[in-house]
C-alpha cells in the first residue's frame, strides 16, 4: 500500500488515502506486525473523492 504516488516494487496490490506515515504528528506507522488489514475495492471516483490522486498512475 502506498499513501502517495511513488515508484514501487512488484506485487503492488493497492493504494490508500489513509495517512500511514505522519512524522510531523509523531505517527511513524499506523500498522504494526500482527495487525489485520482488510482491502476493499473502490471506484476511481470514490478514491478521488477520498483525497486520492491518480495522475501519476495513469
Amino acid at each position: 500500500m502506498y499513501p502517495l504516488a511513488s515508484p514501487g516494487g512488484w506485487n503492488i496490490i493497492g493504494r490508500t488515502t489513509f495517512p500511514l506515515y505522519e512524522p510531523q504528528k509523531g505517527i511513524l506507522n499506523q500498522l504494526n506486525s500482527g495487525d489485520t488489514v482488510r482491502f476493499k475495492a473502490i471506484s476511481k471516483d470514490e478514491f478521488i473523492a477520498a483525497g486520492g490522486s491518480v495522475e501519476a498512475f495513469e
